[in-house]
């Protein structure tokens, strides 16, 4: 048997729909009907709760909200909108039958707002709109905007006007501009877990280099005989890198501890070197340039020509005074 509109008709709501369409933004009483069409179709209970009910409609919503292009708000934010909306009827209705003004006032407050816009926007979706126009260059995006705005106002209001066809070009580029962004922060986050892996490595590296210093220390101070390697073949040295030249090198081009440790790092292994055997902690290089640049001042001034002329070359066209 055929079931009629009147019967599937539901308490102040009107019968159910089975999708959203329009060209205007859905009403209250446009998501309720369809949130219980997917609850609770033709009387027949579906194998969902209330929320998940309530988070389908959502998502069905948000695709015309996305053709006006206004920013909505969270999906779960969403949900408990159209969740409190469906307590607010389910309350009304266990008291559909008794009379009086205060239940008919309130029947009739309801069904004013079931004819309303249900706003899904984002708290600040005017100002994220206003912001975007700004930033905007292109005059017709920026028109584009201007008349989303403008839509979306009139459609909290008096819901004037209809939402026409949507720019292919303005949606292209607003999908181009997603997906620069997603790379980027895709980029970002790639290179900070790198990051954080060679620092892992360099404070590993450093910690094992101190303390084989502080072992090397120790031995030294009960050991009052010369260390043999032969007798105790397990003792491994590790090769000195630090030369004079590399700490000019690494000097010159104002390279921190970490980065002279890396740049050693990576030349080593180009080399065919065996990491592990070459002292890399950050602080050792650090020492072993300080005390080059110690010792090349000194060369420098006790081999500095103390007597006979001296000419002085200036790069650039005026001499100083003090010259």
């Amino acid at each position: 048997m055929v079931s009629t509109r009147n019967k599937t008709d539901v308490w102040l709501v009107g019968h159910r729909t089975e999708s959203l369409s329009g060209c205007k933004l859905p009403t209250a009483r446009q998501v309720l009907q369809r949130m219980l069409y997917l609850h609770s179709a033709d009387g027949k209970k579906m194998d969902r709760d209330v929320r998940e009910s309530c988070r389908l409609t959502v998502q069905e919503c948000f695709v015309l909200w996305g053709k006006a292009g206004v920013p909505v708000q969270e999906e779960r934010n969403a949900t408990d909108v159209v969740l409190r909306l469906h307590k607010e009827w389910t309350d009304l209705k266990k008291d559909k039958n008794k009379v009086g003004e205060t239940y008919e006032a309130r029947r009739k407050a309801f069904t004013h707002k079931l004819d309303g816009t249900l706003d899904f926007a984002h708290y600040q979706a005017e100002r994220i709109m206003e912001e975007q126009l700004r930033r905007e260059k292109d005059e017709k995006a920026k028109a584009a905007i201007v008349e989303d705005l403008e839509f979306y106002r009139l459609q909290k209001k008096s819901r004037e006007g209809y939402m026409a066809r949507v720019d292919v070009n303005v949606v292209k580029k607003i999908e181009k501009q997603k997906r620069v962004l997603e790379k980027k922060e895709a980029t970002k986050r790639k290179y900070e877990a790198a990051k954080k892996q060679v620092d892992a490595y360099f404070e590993k590296v450093e910690l094992a280099s101190d303390n084989e210093a502080e072992a090397e220390l120790n031995d030294n101070n009960n050991n009052d005989t010369d260390f043999n390697t032969e007798d105790n073949p397990k003792r491994k040295f590790k090769k000195e890198i630090a030369v004079p030249t590399l700490c000019a090198a690494l000097d010159r081009n104002a390279l921190s501890k970490r980065g002279a440790a890396r740049v050693v790092l990576e030349t080593a292994k180009a080399l065919g070197e065996d990491p592990s055997n070459i002292k890399l902690s950050p602080n050792t290089l650090y020492r072993r340039r300080q005390v080059n640049r110690t010792e090349t001042e000194i060369n420098f001034l006790a081999n500095f020509p103390s007597s006979g002329p001296i000419v002085l070359h200036f790069d650039g066209k005026l001499l100083p005074n003090d010259a």
